[in-house]
């Protein structure tokens, strides 16, 4: 009775093993990858009308890091009093 039970025992200790190594993380590159294809099968299954009615799908015109940049400087343009028309 107790040989089966440690056999079992050893039984479920291995499955677990197996298990545990299955859902191991992977490579960082691996991982990347996989990122990147989900991302692109999103890309993908988006529709033409998603996009159209939510405005966080519409890609940015132009350089958005010049246009917070320019932003910036007419902030502190404006709350340092110097008057400058931008």
């Amino acid at each position: 009775m107790v040989s089966k039970w440690n056999a079992v025992r050893a039984e479920v200790l291995l499955e677990e093993e197996i298990e545990a190594a299955a859902h191991a993380p992977e490579s960082i590159e691996e991982l990347a990858r996989r990122k990147r294809q989900r991302l692109t099968e999103w890309e993908q299954a988006l529709s033409i009308e998603d996009v159209e009615r939510n405005a966080n799908f519409v890609p940015l015109a132009g350089d958005w890091r010049a246009r917070v940049a320019r932003a910036r400087q007419r902030k502190t343009g404006s709350a340092s009093g110097t008057g400058e028309v931008g």
